[in-house]
């Protein structure tokens, strides 16, 4: 409970699979990137006391970042450098519904409407899919950032990268997804 950000106050918790690495919340649902199970687990958080494992499914190697928009989860596989999407329309039955590779070890996704955002590690770059057909996403363009990029927050036409190389924030203008431009 954190209504007194002062005193923060544990209220519930739960076991997760080996090594999280990311938590995004949806709704009543928590989705959870576990790195080394290599698995999407999904808990129901409507009981902050009591959370409880409705559903889990296998990622690609090692995932890195999950982000949940409406019936979908959208995971980062760094280890597999592939961008997984997931329909999980029914929590406890999560379905792998497509698949694309991304430039190199991808460590967070964030989306937004119809484009998933990647900060790509291992490529140092800033890439961007058309989610649009979740069956099938498509590469539209990226960018090079100035290091190892690590995080990614979108916010209305402007992405937002941390490089772990260069130790910097660097912004984005995403208005035109397929011509991605430093502009800070």
């Amino acid at each position: 409970n954190v209504s007194n950000p002062a005193s923060p106050i544990g209220v519930g918790d739960v076991a997760t699979d080996s090594n999280p690495q990311s938590v995004y919340v949806q709704g009543n649902y928590a989705y959870v990137a576990n790195f080394n199970s290599s698995t999407l687990q999904i808990f129901n958080v409507s009981n902050s006391a009591s959370p409880v494992r409705v559903g889990s499914v296998p990622t690609g190697t090692n995932p890195q970042s999950v982000y949940a928009q409406g019936n979908y989860a959208y995971v980062a596989n760094f280890g597999a450098s592939t961008l997984q999407i997931f329909n999980v329309s029914n929590p406890a039955s999560p379905v792998s519904v497509g698949d694309v590779a991304t430039d190199a070890n991808p460590n967070s996704v964030y989306v937004q409407g119809n484009y998933a955002y990647l900060a790509n590690y291992g490529s140092s770059t800033l890439q961007i899919f058309d989610v649009s057909n979740p069956t099938s996403p498509v590469s539209v363009g990226d960018v090079a950032t100035d290091g190892n990029a690590r995080s990614v927050y979108v916010k209305g036409n402007y992405a937002y990268v941390t490089s772990s190389g260069s130790s910097t924030l660097q912004i984005f203008d995403v208005s035109n997804p397929t011509s991605p431009v430093s502009v800070g």
